[in-house]
């Protein structure tokens, strides 16, 4: 898992995200469903798969929701993400179509 700083926004809607560790800056198509958009600043922490452009699907946005704890079980790691909002820590779930 890499916790991505949310740096700022193209009018594309890609996120320009800065891994915490390294300082490596990247740009990625993210949705959030359910949840306030988040600001410069807040912080997602996902599957470090996810960043790499061979990925399957990594030209399409990765779309997020609210994950419930019926969701827990069924989940795999590279669809969860922590969303780090104002100091509050969501946990979500990668959503499909």
């Amino acid at each position: 898992m890499v916790k991505l700083i949310i740096m700022g926004f193209r009018n594309n809607g890609k996120y320009i995200l800065m891994d915490e560790a390294n300082e490596n800056l990247h740009e990625l198509f993210l949705e959030f469903h359910g949840i306030k958009k988040p600001n410069i600043s807040d912080c997602i922490t996902i599957d470090e798969k996810l960043l790499n452009p061979k990925f399957e699907g990594f030209a399409q946005p990765y779309a997020w929701a609210l994950l419930q704890k019926t969701d827990l079980k069924d989940t795999k790691k590279i669809d969860c993400a922590v969303l780090t909002y104002h100091g509050k820590d969501f946990l979500l779930k990668r959503i499909y179509g």
